[in-house]
C-alpha cells in the first residue's frame, strides 16, 4: 500500500481493515505503523502517553534456525 494510504489505515474500522488484509490490499505490519505514526503525530500535544514504546508494537523476525 503507498505510503499516504497506510496513514489513514488508522481512521478504517476493524472491520474495514480485515477486508483489506484479506484482499491482501495491506497487513497487519502496515496497520501498525499507521497508528505507530499517527501516534508519534498527536501525542506532543495530547500527552495520552506516559512511555512510548512505537517499535513494541511490530512484528519481529522469527529466529532461524
Amino acid at each position: 500500500m503507498r505510503d499516504s494510504k497506510r496513514v489513514d489505515l488508522f481512521r478504517k474500522s476493524a472491520h474495514e481493515l480485515i477486508r483489506l488484509i484479506g484482499e491482501r490490499k495491506t497487513s497487519p505490519q502496515e496497520i501498525a505503523e499507521s497508528v505507530r505514526e499517527r501516534a508519534q503525530r498527536i501525542d506532543p500535544s495530547l500527552h495520552a502517553y506516559l512511555s512510548f514504546d512505537g517499535d513494541f508494537a511490530l512484528p519481529k523476525p522469527f529466529p532461524q534456525g
